[in-house]
């Protein structure tokens, strides 16, 4: 089979939220220089929203013409909301999540000011994300789950896509829509449904509903537990390999892009063994449950309490998820979260 060039996973991008954001705004844009298609893709967009929100806008068609995409925009908290659509009439927020965090009243301090430019005009926030999650309560502050309206790229964005592709625009315009097409359908796939992994977060889904999944690639499940400083504990469940499911309690370090680096954690550590030490205090309720850490300067490192558990003879994939399961359980119940 032919390799197809895809500008997203040569660039490494794929993740970037910001870029992601910029390009379907780029193309939402009806008065945009990169596309001549004026309306339609928003217009498109649209009827995908009013199916997901259940929701009618009844933008007109001067609404779309005379519409304004914008990226970036400053709340008066000095936030900055990932993409606006607005219209003389109305103002449609959305924050955008691949695998960043929510933050603290992030929604809440959005919809205030959503409000303050259109009073009664917000039909919802659309809190974007992979797997159509929920904000976390945190971000939502006063906010009432009533005015967010949660969409995926999966469910969303690429059914919105094909119908841009199948409009045939440009040549130039249609590779893009194609190649984000595809990098969406590759790495937003998530968890194959029959699998344990899929099977473990279904039952962390109903048990621990206040849980919100950083990473969700293929290969493992990540959640962050406690974050205190620059240090913050996550769990991590690696999938099946040998008939060994791994589950890990993992520490990173926060990097200038807010993200938690995970590997190279070792020397913040060693340097700051009292933000440490506070950290693992808040996070468990029984300290012992972290062994295994490992302490030492210029070495890429991690501090972590391993669990291996094991496949038994015979065992289907849904019976091993549930006994994986119970042992994420005993962890998760043992942390403060």
């Amino acid at each position: 089979m032919e390799k197809k060039f895809n500008v997203f996973k040569a660039a490494k991008i794929y993740k970037a939220e910001e870029i992601i954001t910029g390009i379907i705004a780029a193309f939402l844009n009806p008065r945009g220089e990169y596309h001549n298609y004026k309306e339609l893709f928003l217009k498109l967009f649209i009827e995908t929203l009013e199916n997901a929100s259940e929701k009618k806008f009844e933008i007109s068609a001067s609404d779309l013409q005379s519409a304004d995409v914008q990226t970036e925009v400053s709340t008066a908290e000095g936030r900055r909301i990932d993409m606006v659509i607005s219209t003389d009439r109305f103002f449609i927020p959305f924050e955008v999540k691949i695998w960043a965090k929510d933050q603290l009243r992030q929604i809440e301090d959005y919809y205030a000011f959503a409000e303050s430019i259109r009073k009664g005009d917000v039909p919802a926030i659309f809190y974007l994300t992979a797997d159509g999650h929920k904000p976390s309560k945190e971000s939502l502050g006063n906010v009432s789950f009533e005015k967010i309206c949660c969409i995926s790229f999966r469910k969303h964005i690429l059914p919105w896509l094909e119908k841009c592709i199948a409009t045939e625009p440009d040549t130039d315009v249609k590779e893009i829509m194609e190649q984000l097409r595809d990098i969406i359908s590759d790495n937003f796939n998530l968890i194959p449904k029959d699998s344990v992994l899929f099977e473990i977060r279904e039952r962390m889904a109903s048990s621990f509903q206040s849980i919100i999944w950083t990473e969700c690639p293929p290969g493992y499940l990540t959640f962050t537990l406690k974050k205190k400083g620059m240090l913050e504990f996550a769990l991590r469940i690696k999938k099946e390999n040998k008939g060994i499911v791994q589950v890990l309690i993992i520490c990173g370090v926060e990097r200038e892009d807010g993200v938690a680096d995970y590997s190279n954690a070792g020397n913040y550590i060693s340097n700051h063994p009292d933000e440490f030490d506070a950290l693992v205090k808040e996070t468990f309720k029984n300290p012992l449950q972290i062994e295994d850490i490992k302490l030492g300067k210029g070495k890429s490192i991690w501090a972590r309490y391993a669990k291996d558990v094991a496949r038994e003879a015979g065992q289907g994939y849904k019976d091993f998820a549930e006994k994986c399961y119970k042992n994420v359980e005993k962890i998760l119940n043992a942390c403060n979260i």
